[in-house]
């Protein structure tokens, strides 16, 4: 098969357990990219955060898919933005007493800070603020994060017998429990990528490893998930590379393209 792009998730696939691209990874990519594959990176990072990864491959300039498909953005210009029901958002943000995240313009708020919330801004590198009211802050909320304190699984089932077709839920770590608009997925947004770009979706690879990548490895020509994926991920898959410690997306990359 001719594959002329290639989809990537970032925390563990793309990202090593300390959050880094390995040398040999960016500098394949790189080659690959002179011979005319296009990269272009899927994660359920908000865009700011994303983009200090894509600079890292030379693509910041290029397509980026944040927040699990709900913005498309390219240079400045947004390509599409999906926001959240404002009855949903409100609903959580003022009943939830969990943990909360809430993701507003590519900016992250907080009602408080705690060790929690310090974990995800560690992780991605980006500054909490204060998040105030809806009021305040308006009604234009493209994601939300909830940190269940216990019980994550049991939590997450809860939340999509409630609010499953109100609301996209789903999560890349037992950690993190992402709810955007129910017509958010990274495979909807791969999808438009492809009509953009006029690319067949036979001729896609995609990289991932968490629950929130499903749908993508499944509608791709050629779904690859990481050894450090969940059994049910793996099973979603064309294909398993080594894990992200290993480089598996180098390696696999490496035994396509040569």
């Amino acid at each position: 098969m001719n594959y002329k792009l290639v989809a990537l998730d970032l925390d563990g696939t793309l990202l090593n357990d300390d959050h880094k691209i390995s040398k040999s990874t960016s500098e394949y990519i790189k080659i690959l990219r002179q011979k005319g594959i296009i990269f272009t990176i899927i994660t359920g990072r908000m865009y700011c955060s994303a983009r200090m990864i894509a600079e890292q491959l030379g693509i910041e300039n290029d397509f980026l898919i944040c927040y699990n498909g709900a913005l498309i953005r390219k240079g400045e210009d947004i390509i599409s933005h999906i926001y959240l029901e404002k009855d949903i958002s409100e609903e959580l943000i003022n009943n939830i007493k969990e943990d909360l995240l809430i993701f507003i313009s590519d900016r992250l708020y907080v009602r408080a800070k705690t060790p929690n919330t310090e974990e995800y801004t560690d992780r991605s590198k980006v500054f909490a603020n204060s998040f105030l009211s809806m009021d305040y802050h308006g009604d234009k909320i493209t994601k939300l994060i909830i940190i269940p304190s216990k019980d994550f699984l049991e939590y997450e089932k809860k939340m999509k017998y409630k609010f499953g077709k109100k609301a996209y839920i789903t999560h890349s770590t037992n950690r993190f429990l992402e709810i955007m608009n129910p017509s958010v997925s990274k495979a909807n947004a791969l999808k438009r990528y492809c009509e953009y770009f006029h690319i067949p979706l036979e001729q896609t690879i995609s990289f991932g490893d968490g629950m929130n990548d499903i749908e993508m490895l499944k509608e791709s020509g050629l779904g690859i998930a990481m050894e450090n994926s969940w059994e049910v991920v793996k099973k979603s898959a064309d294909d398993i590379t080594l894990s992200n410690n290993e480089d598996g997306v180098y390696h696999y990359l490496k035994n396509i393209f040569g």
